[in-house]
């Protein structure tokens, strides 16, 4: 497989940096250079745009020193490969075209407390504050609640803050404020902040443009390597993601509603 830099990460280390390494798990090794997260990933990590590919991780640990510049990466001692090839997202036409199909293929309940351990729709809870475009509200909701190493809150808050920023660029100011309120752990935060950029990982970008085309099958692959993203991060973003749409579909309904009415009225 060709092994690729995400467009975030591209960014960040192209300048210079003194960071420390603040994860390291059996397939990720997680920097953070001046709050900017970057994470280093063994092939079969989806690529994302934090992530950098790599095919073999460095013997890391945290609280260790890295290094970003003109002459490369280095983790402590150890020079890290960064790849050539850098990955964007592709372009979505129109990401509302995605719900009749996402809605038919997503049933997934996130587990937002962890005490009780029952399962959301977050597609209902969430409706009250996204069928009013209030994304800051449905977010308020979501940070930090559930388990994981990104709150199960916070990946359904990373879908919704996704479908803000891919149907409406003019808002990225706002909403990486929102994910910059986020009472929540760095790594997660840094993936939230991507999210309100409109940048996921690529299986949950494919699988949108799957939705959008209408094809069923690629949609169901995409959405079956978003199942196995984490313990249940992946499906716990698309949840996101669906509640999202839905409340953009709700609230073009009713602006529809009320366009007619008035011209209704306006007749002599």
């Amino acid at each position: 497989m060709t092994l690729t830099v995400g467009s975030a990460a591209h960014r960040i280390l192209a300048h210079r940096h003194e960071g420390t390494v603040i994860a390291a798990f059996s397939k990720a090794v997680y920097l953070d250079f001046d709050d900017a997260v970057v994470a280093l990933v063994v092939p079969g990590v989806a690529a994302g745009p934090l992530h950098v590919q790599v095919s073999w991780l460095p013997d890391a640990s945290g609280g260790m020193p890295a290094h970003s510049g003109v002459d490369g990466l280095r983790v402590g001692a150890t020079a890290v490969p960064v790849p050539d090839e850098v990955w964007s997202p592709p372009e979505l036409d129109d990401v509302r075209g995605a719900l009749p199909l996402l809605r038919r293929l997503v049933s997934h309940r996130p587990v937002l407390d962890i005490t009780s351990g029952d399962g959301v729709d977050v597609t209902r809870s969430l409706d009250p504050f996204l069928a009013q475009g209030d994304t800051a509200g449905a977010c308020r909701t979501l940070f930090g609640r559930g388990g994981g190493l990104t709150p199960a809150g916070d990946d359904v808050a990373a879908g919704v803050l996704l479908i803000a920023a891919l149907d409406d660029p003019s808002r990225l100011l706002e909403l990486r404020a929102i994910a910059d309120t986020a009472p929540t752990h760095t790594i997660s935060r840094a993936f939230l902040r991507a999210a309100a950029s409109g940048e996921c990982i690529e299986p949950v970008h494919s699988l949108l443009k799957a939705c959008i085309d209408d094809e069923i099958d690629n949609a169901t692959g995409h959405l079956e390597r978003v199942r196995g993203v984490g313990h249940t991060s992946g499906l716990d973003l698309v949840a996101g993601v669906l509640a999202a749409l839905t409340g953009l579909s709700v609230r073009e309904a009713r602006l529809s509603r009320e366009t007619s009415s008035i011209h209704v009225q306006s007749r002599p």
